[in-house]
């Protein structure tokens, strides 16, 4: 959105992605021996680059800020300029599934090993108003999923590893996160982040969400528009 694609093309984009994360789909290039992730990333790269060419960050037409994590000191890194499909690549490199992401000196990881739902970096650089979107399923959601889902049916390597890294940021969400004026939670509690087949549901729930959340956006929005008109 920030790139300024239509919400059909990234429809299309999450549907894609959806259709060529299957084996055969050839969007994974599987490192054997692991190393350092399952999954190299060259062709997730080459994907992306097809929706979003060579951009830079600078130059999108709305202010955007990625999240990223140096594995080796810790520490949050924040992308507020540089080519926007490396610092995607950063940004979505999950432990164990995607090799850390080399950008000059750092291996960087997913930003949400220490801020997942960083409202803190919109605060930083001057938001008013911040609305925040979490999927993030607390423990109480996780005790539903499991419940919800067929017993016997064990979880995939995929599976696991996505599910570490979410019960890592449900924690640290509740810890540590940032207030947000609105947070909009869409319900997919009883989803794994490696449901990649369900992308269609997802932006179904995704819209529901922020349609029950519509009235409070609109009154956080209103006195905002008022005081530029002023």
């Amino acid at each position: 959105f920030a790139a300024g694609l239509s919400i059909d093309e990234i429809t299309a984009f999450a549907l894609l992605l959806h259709k060529k994360s299957s084996l055969r789909g050839g969007l994974w290039d599987f490192q054997f021996p692991p190393r350092s992730g399952l999954i190299k990333g060259d062709r997730t790269v080459n994907f992306i680059k097809q929706f979003l060419g060579d951009k830079r960050i600078e130059d999108l037409p709305v202010p955007f800020h990625v999240v990223a994590t140096d594995v080796l000191s810790g520490e949050e890194v924040v992308f507020s300029n540089g080519p926007l499909v490396e610092a995607i690549r950063a940004s979505m490199s999950v432990i164990g599934v995607f090799a850390p992401a080399k950008v000059g000196p750092r291996y960087l990881i997913d930003g949400g090993a220490v801020n997942p739902v960083p409202t803190s970096v919109l605060a930083e650089n001057g938001a008013d108003v911040i609305f925040a979107s979490s999927v993030i399923p607390s423990l109480e959601d996780r005790l539903q999923r499991k419940a919800l889902r067929q017993e016997g049916r064990a979880p995939n390597l995929m599976g696991i590893l996505l599910g570490s890294m979410e019960l890592m940021e449900s924690e640290i969400i509740r810890t540590r996160m940032n207030p947000a004026n609105l947070v909009i939670r869409p319900a997919v509690e009883i989803y794994s982040a490696s449901d990649f087949q369900r992308a269609r549901e997802f932006i179904r729930l995704g819209e529901e969400a922020a349609y029950r959340a519509l009235d409070q956006i609109k009154q956080l929005v209103a006195p905002q528009r008022l005081e530029r008109m002023n």
